[in-house]
């Protein structure tokens, strides 16, 4: 059934290993510009509010799951520790990426706006906390 296939040497063999050391060179530069404009500042702080409100949900779910009965205590704090870790995480990738350009605390959270469960209130947005 196979007898038409042909058997290829594994690639550790000498021949491989020796053009495997040499770098590769073609002589073409490249150069990419890193710099942000505006927009994308902006797209990257609401996308930042988005996941806040995203890691919110998951904490008050699991707590809500621990009312029930159907969660225990301990693991819905490692839940909840776990997703403030993750959001630190994520602001200091911002904070690398962008810095100085935006101040988080000052900054409008459009998910308050457009997410179905959120009014657009301060108080309950989790990055004023």
């Amino acid at each position: 059934m196979f007898e038409h296939l042909s058997i290829d040497e594994p690639f550790d063999s000498v021949e491989y290993s020796e053009r495997s050391n040499q770098p590769v060179t073609s002589g073409v530069r490249y150069s990419a510009d890193l710099s942000t404009n505006e927009g994308e500042v902006r797209v990257a702080t609401a996308m930042l509010f988005l996941d806040a409100h995203r890691l919110r949900g998951v904490a008050q779910h699991v707590w809500r799951m621990y009312l029930e009965g159907e969660l225990d205590p301990m693991a819905a704090s490692l839940t909840t520790n776990s997703a403030i870790d993750v959001m630190r995480s994520i602001q200091r990738d911002f904070d690398k990426l962008i810095p100085g350009r935006v101040d988080l605390n000052e900054a409008p959270c459009h998910a308050c706006l457009y997410l179905p469960d959120q009014q657009p209130s301060i108080a309950r947005c989790p990055h004023s906390a």
